[in-house]
């Protein structure tokens, strides 16, 4: 059957591709009733994934290898008509479809995270000294006054708020 569909498709200017994604139809008894999948084959996997949906009625997640060896992370997902239990939908995507994004973005978050962290507490530092080197230097001269030169005097701060004030 899957040969009469492929060659029809090739017929049309269609081509499957291996590995893309995987979405079918099963009956509750694992039995095959639809395949919308490019040309990954079934498993024993699949089929026991399809029958663990069927007898809890929940979703079930997992990472099934199908027949020509191909990881795939599936999502078997119990489909009710009327409230009853009708069909087990399978769908799922080829591991390399979702790993390699994750190592991307691992790499990038591994990479960023400290970079970010770095220039944020610079920036910071930066900053804060910025905006405390009037306080350093009233500071300074307080403590020469206070130590008898009385000949000191504030320097002059060239900001019009409390530190500006307190100069």
């Amino acid at each position: 059957r899957r040969q009469r569909r492929d060659q029809a498709l090739r017929q049309l200017g269609v081509e499957r591709v291996d590995g893309e994604a995987v979405l079918r139809l099963y009956a509750l008894s694992g039995e095959l009733l639809a395949d919308g999948s490019p040309a990954a084959e079934t498993s024993a996997r699949e089929r026991a994934l399809v029958l663990a949906a069927a007898q809890g009625g929940s979703d079930v997640l997992r990472t099934v290898d199908l027949a020509k060896g191909d990881g795939f992370r599936l999502l078997a997902s119990p489909a009710r008509q009327d409230g009853q239990l009708a069909a087990i939908v399978v769908t799922g995507i080829e591991l390399g479809q979702v790993s390699e994004p994750l190592a991307i973005l691992s790499f990038i978050l591994i990479v960023a995270v400290p970079v970010t962290g770095a220039a944020l507490g610079v920036s910071g530092f930066l900053i804060a000294r910025s905006a405390l080197r009037p306080v350093s230097a009233i500071t300074a001269t307080a403590q020469r006054i206070a130590a008898g030169d009385l000949r000191q005097r504030m320097p002059a701060v060239e900001s019009h708020d409390e530190v500006g004030d307190l100069a």
